[in-house]
């Protein structure tokens, strides 16, 4: 194979391999890490597919804050890639947070304040502290500053 100008010919490939090896051997954190090499190359839909593998390995002794994690990754990163769903991705949403809750936690994690999003999507000043509550809970996080550190944002 040969690399293109952004190297990304060369990087695919390896990555594919570190994806096989990190499932086989169900490595959870492997698995992350590999979503996360995905992710800084634009291959959305593959760190997507990485994440949810994560938070299902991690259901067999990694610990909910480490399930809820890898799905919400897993969410974000479907997201940035226009939405796409494919079978490893369906149903990842039950492990993670509620929809609203991943809507909202996404929106803070992008620098939106709880009014742009509760005018966003027509909700309460407290409805939204409440849902950002509950997800900062489940992903074991302090306050926006940790959650963007959980939750991935496009840097398009």
């Amino acid at each position: 194979l040969v690399s293109d100008t952004s190297g990304c010919g060369l990087v695919i490939p390896t990555l594919f391999g570190e994806h096989a090896t990190a499932l086989a051997e169900r490595d959870g954190i492997a698995l992350e890490m590999v979503a996360d090499r995905f992710s800084e190359v634009g291959a959305w839909l593959f760190a997507a597919e990485a994440s949810a593998q994560a938070a299902h390995v991690h259901l067999d002794g990694g610990g909910p804050v480490a399930v809820t994690r890898a799905a919400v990754r897993a969410q974000s990163f479907a997201h940035n890639s226009s939405g796409a769903v494919t079978p490893v991705l369906v149903g990842i949403d039950r492990l993670g947070l509620s929809r609203r809750q991943g809507e909202v936690a996404r929106l803070a994690a992008q620098g939106a304040t709880n009014r742009d999003i509760a005018g966003h999507f027509g909700l309460s000043l407290r409805t939204v502290e409440n849902h950002l509550a509950g997800a900062y809970r489940k992903l074991d996080v302090a306050g926006r500053a940790e959650l963007r550190d959980v939750i991935p944002v496009s840097k398009n």
